[in-house]
């Protein structure tokens, strides 16, 4: 598994909480090619991540370079 990856993932795990997220709600799946599945739950900025691969309201796939650059915000996730 790419370590920037799930570097990236255990991050945004370690914060359950992100004020910017306040009044969303929806669930996303991000498929990273070659290094794994993982889902976002959303509740009103309440933010839970696993390692799967579950139905989401959103489903992003992509490469490992272009996550990771996504994640950084180096790169539109619709570009």
């Amino acid at each position: 598994m790419n370590k920037k990856v799930n570097d990236i993932f255990k991050l945004r795990k370690d914060r359950e909480y992100d004020s910017r997220l306040a009044g969303v709600t929806g669930s996303y799946r991000f498929d990273v090619e070659n290094t794994g599945s993982w889902f976002i739950n959303v509740d009103d900025g309440k933010v839970s991540v696993s390692e799967k691969k579950a139905d989401a309201d959103c489903v992003i796939y992509c490469n490992e370079e272009d996550f990771v650059q996504i994640a950084k915000g180096k790169q539109n996730l619709l570009t």
